[in-house]
């Protein structure tokens, strides 16, 4: 049982900035302020809160493994339960111990180390479903062959010492909706507001239908994957390639087909998405001398693609607004053209509201169906998202004499970053805010009227811009990038300089995160690829020089 108790002090003082910062003082000597928030006094307040979880799980299995001669036999049995309770329950239905069960079963055989053959089986109950669909079923099996152990390849054995090909294929099962337990059951609670009758039209209360049971099961997913293995050059280099594919279907989905004329608070789940995904996964070593030098080359790189097959979604005027064929995360908005030059450019394009408050130097989006308005037709797909389609890492180690050089590199691509929110955007909050990661000045001005400037017009007040703050390919930036994690020099003393006390000594100079190579550069990528606004701590730089000695 885990168990926390929190205590916690806060004070909602009042704020204030400086509105001219080069004229920080009134001629009186006061501080030229301008207040954006009013406190709630200045003092602090106290708040104490509880949370725990009772975790419950068991676990048996049974295992067997034997050799026959060739013959190599395994197998596994594992039963398990797992209850999860919310020791501070608030109502009923969170009271209730979250259970799970699951069978497990597996067989393997192998002969002479060459052929492979493995089959699984899961029997999985979930309380999300009811009693005719909690239990699923999800086989699956897996084959391989080593060539490299067979008689016919040992003639080139002294090339390549180890080859392998395995496929597998099966099913996995997912028991889980998001923030939704018991999803067959339709869940009312009390409305305080009430409905309007009789002629005086009054409130009178009632029940409110939050949820609407239904008839869910299991979402699978098939997983499919066909891998080889390969150590050459006597072992010194070797790589692992996996080409794989999943299909999920039957995905948890509110239903996005059901008109909102029918009243509902929350249209009910269902196992509507379907999605696919493939890819390869690989990574390469290599570890040997050349000359007097130790050399050590390491790799890996792994590319994913996703697509939404069903979501549900009723098809669209135009076949530009489907979200099906796209990945998941994949960004629509209005694609910009551009900044509007000048106001007869304005009068013969379409914009989003009312033209009168469009002015030179606003943004200019694509009228996708000509109709001459801009509007949710002309959303379209307009970025991948802020996860990354492919994530890659590799390094290196040279030693030479006592020196020795490693470094380690990471980094992505395939991703973007949509830039939002009041750090980014000056005035979007209406408190007269700026920005506080770009600079400010590259901004479109009447002096300045390039289309290549990181700020469109900028407007507070009366004249606040909001033509400027759609969803749009403006504020989409690449978000790929390579990024050195460490790099350590170090020289080990020779033995001779330490004597009958110390076994070995080095000394090292390390840097951490020094450098990264991106586009992007207001904000650190790696802690903040999922906020559009760079408001997370970012990773540190840090270099350290070092000694290391051992008795």
């Amino acid at each position: 049982m885990l168990t926390t108790h929190k205590t916690s002090t806060a004070a909602n003082v009042e704020t204030f900035y400086f509105p001219d910062p080069q004229n920080p003082r009134n001629p009186d000597g006061s501080l030229n302020l301008t207040r954006t928030f009013v406190g709630g006094g200045n003092y602090l307040s106290y708040e104490r809160g509880n949370s725990g979880r009772r975790n419950f799980y068991w676990e048996s299995s049974l295992n067997y493994d034997n050799t026959f001669g060739d013959h190599r036999v395994g197998g596994l049995v594992l039963f398990y339960t797992s209850d999860k309770t919310d020791a501070f329950a608030g109502d009923y239905t969170t009271a209730i111990p979250q259970r799970y069960v699951g069978l497990a079963g597996r067989v393997t055989y192998s002969y002479k180390d060459r052929y492979f053959i493995e089959g699984n089986v899961g029997y999985n109950g979930s309380e999300t479903f009811a009693p005719e669909n909690r239990y699923g079923f999800f086989p699956a099996f897996g084959v391989g062959w080593v060539p490299s152990n067979e008689k016919f390849f040992e003639p080139i054995k002294n090339v390549i010492s180890y080859l392998k090909f395995r496929y597998s294929d099966g099913l996995t099962g997912i028991g889980e909706i998001g923030g939704r337990r018991f999803g067959y059951l339709t869940i009312v609670a009390d409305n305080q507001q009430g409905y309007r009758f009789s002629r005086d039209f009054g409130y009178i209360p009632g029940i409110n239908v939050t949820e609407f049971g239904a008839d869910v099961k299991w979402a699978q997913a098939r997983k499919q994957d066909l891998g080889m293995g390969v150590k050459t050059l006597n072992d010194k280099l070797s790589f692992i390639v996996d080409f794989f594919k999943e299909r999920r279907e039957g995905v948890f989905l509110r239903r996005a087909s059901l008109p909102t004329f029918m009243g509902l608070n929350n249209p009910p789940y269902g196992n509507l998405g379907i999605v696919d995904n493939k890819g390869i996964d690989a990574s390469v070593e290599y570890n040997g001398n050349i000359g007097d030098f130790q050399v050590s080359v390491r790799g890996n790189v792994t590319y994913n693609k996703d697509k939404m097959v069903e979501n549900d979604q009723p098809a669209p005027k135009y076949e530009w607004m489907d979200r099906r064929g796209y990945n998941i995360l994949a960004r629509f908005g209005y694609v910009a053209e551009g900044l509007f030059r000048d106001q007869r450019e304005i009068d013969a394009s379409a914009v989003p509201g009312d033209r009168s408050t469009i002015l030179p130097g606003d943004i200019k989006y694509k009228d996708l169906n000509g109709d001459g308005l801009i509007n949710s037709y002309d959303m379209t797909y307009i970025g991948h998202g802020d996860v990354p389609s492919t994530v890659f890492g590799f390094g290196f180690g040279v030693g030479y004499k006592g020196f020795r050089l490693d470094a380690l590199f990471t980094g992505q691509a395939g991703a973007d970053i949509y830039m939002a929110g009041d750090a980014i955007q000056p005035f979007a909050n209406g408190a007269g805010i700026s920005n506080v990661f770009a600079n400010i000045n590259d901004r479109w001005t009447v002096d300045n009227p390039r289309q290549d400037v990181f700020y469109p017009r900028l407007a507070n007040g009366e004249d606040r811009n909001r033509n400027n703050v759609q969803n749009s390919s403006w504020w989409i930036r690449d978000a790929d990038f390579v990024r050195l994690k460490t790099v350590q020099l170090g020289y080990t003393l020779p033995k001779r300089f330490l004597g009958n006390v110390f076994r070995n000594a080095m000394i090292y100079i390390q840097a951490i995160n020094p450098v990264t190579f991106s586009k992007f550069d207001l904000w650190d990528l790696e802690s903040t690829i999922n906020v559009g606004n760079g408001t997370r701590y970012p990773n540190i730089k840090s270099y350290s020089l070092g000694f290391n000695v051992s008795f």
